[in-house]
């Protein structure tokens, strides 16, 4: 639990540091939403900005255009894994709700709570995968995938505690639209990308 606070810490200090390019890349990104085929490569050039801060490095807006073209295909790749996924999951909570066959009461809500469940860890677990997606020097999806899974299991107590703060940033960012919005996907590259350095051992660069 320290050693979560500690890179909460220094996330929060690195992003109040560094505010101006990760609001604009933020806003930029959240505009890339509708035209469907920029935002992931858009969230890929975020997250690449964000490792430059975690390792000291100066950082400008247009180093967010650097990382799109980096890793458009990487990200493009890694977003139609998790569509997937997500359709696949809200398939199963809509069906349980509305089951057309007779079944026990504790089915459905049982049900539905276990791809809830399901739902906000593969969300945690693709904040890391984008995370580690960054800090390969090539690339490789299925590889960011099984690096970021093994990283989420190494300390259960510190992957739990980043999950939380996610998920209490995802709500906030929902519930205050308009500047809430624009600010999440900074907070959550940073944060991300902290903790990925944190737990590979390498220690990220003091704001």
């Amino acid at each position: 639990m320290a050693e979560a606070v500690r890179v909460i810490r220094c996330a929060g200090r690195a992003f109040f540091d560094e505010l101006y390019t990760l609001f604009v890349l933020s806003i930029l990104t959240v505009l890339c939403l509708p035209l469907l085929v920029l935002f992931p490569p858009a969230l890929a050039g975020l997250w690449s900005v964000a490792r430059r801060i975690a390792e000291g490095r100066a950082v400008r807006v247009r180093d967010g255009w650097a990382g799109f073209k980096r890793y458009f295909f990487p990200a493009w790749g890694l977003a139609l894994i998790n569509l997937a996924a997500y359709s696949l999951m809200f398939y199963n909570m809509v069906f349980y709700a509305n089951l057309p066959f007779p079944v026990p009461d504790w089915m459905p809500p049982a049900l539905q709570a276990f791809w809830t469940a399901a739902l906000i860890v593969w969300s945690g677990w693709q904040l890391f995968a984008l995370a580690v997606l960054v800090e390969q020097e090539r690339p490789h999806v299925l590889r960011a995938l099984g690096q970021a899974l093994a990283l989420m299991g190494k300390d259960a107590v510190f992957t739990l505690t980043l999950l939380t703060v996610e998920s209490l940033l995802i709500a906030l960012g929902i519930a205050v639209l308009g500047l809430g919005i624009f600010v999440l996907p900074g907070a959550l590259a940073i944060l991300t990308v902290y903790a990925v350095r944190h737990l590979w051992g390498k220690e990220a660069a003091e704001p």
